[in-house]
């Protein structure tokens, strides 16, 4: 599946596997967007909304090997790295 595909399913899983990709199993950008079939600035974008958005016990705990949370505890913790909604308010 690419990244498209992906992002469609669960937004939040896949931004989160991408980071770890990059952050944490320190693979080049460019493997990891060939591997999601997804643009080099893209990963960029993704990993500096994680930088700028989370704090940083949040990344730490992301980052660390053993943690395993559900999905309502990411959806609070990484809610602001979530694409926002392109729908209109008022026409």
């Amino acid at each position: 599946m690419n990244y498209k595909e992906q992002i469609k399913a669960n937004e939040l899983i896949t931004k989160i596997r991408i980071i770890r990709y990059v952050k944490k199993e320190h693979l080049p950008i460019t493997e990891v967007a060939k591997s999601f079939s997804m643009h080099r600035n893209t990963i960029g974008n993704i990993i500096k909304a994680f930088e700028r958005a989370i704090t940083q016990a949040n990344q730490c705990m992301l980052l660390s090997s053993g943690v395993q949370n559900s999905q309502e505890e990411l959806i609070t913790r990484y809610q602001n790295i979530l694409n926002k909604k392109r729908i209109p308010r008022t026409h």
